[in-house]
């Protein structure tokens, strides 16, 4: 049998360490981009559904929908919550979807807050919801009660 080199004791050093160092500055990079980048990001897409047999009266209807809000005074900040509902409102779609993940930590956001921006929500028809795995954790009938004093109809297994 052929023997292996073997690796020095420096060899090996060195590549623990560029492993190590990578490691910390790989995962200070997606702290940073979880901190910074992504709360910042609003996503928009408008997408055109094609729906056969539509009635005539229905063509052309907008609905804008809104997902993972998770405010908490620290990533979703009321300022930048606020502007996103009117981003929301200006696309005076008829009405307006909204789910799951309202508040990363019910205990740590200001409901206050929270109800006054979901109640600004304005669309003809309404604002309807359905809870997201952090508003069960936050406590699904907390959240689903805040929801309907904002004026957003809440649906569980349901169809609207």
């Amino acid at each position: 049998m052929e023997k292996q080199p073997s690796i020095s004791r420096r060899e090996f050093l060195k590549v623990g360490m560029a492993a190590v160092l990578g490691s910390i500055l790989g995962g200070l990079g997606a702290v940073g981009y979880a901190q910074n980048i992504e709360p910042a990001r609003l996503q928009i897409e408008y997408v055109t559904i094609p729906i056969a047999g539509l009635p005539p009266a229905l063509e052309g209807y907008q609905l804008t929908h809104i997902s993972d809000i998770h405010f908490d005074r620290t990533w979703m900040t009321a300022a930048r919550l606020e502007e996103t509902i009117q981003y929301v409102n200006r696309q005076q779609a008829e009405a307006i979807l909204i789910t799951g993940d309202f508040a990363t930590d019910l205990r740590a956001a200001d409901e206050g807050t929270l109800l006054a921006q979901i109640r600004a929500l304005s669309a003809p028809r309404g604002g309807f919801a359905c809870l997201g795995n952090h508003d069960h954790h936050n406590g699904p009938e907390r959240m689903t009660r805040l929801l309907q004093q904002a004026g957003v109809r809440v649906l569980r297994n349901e169809v609207a």
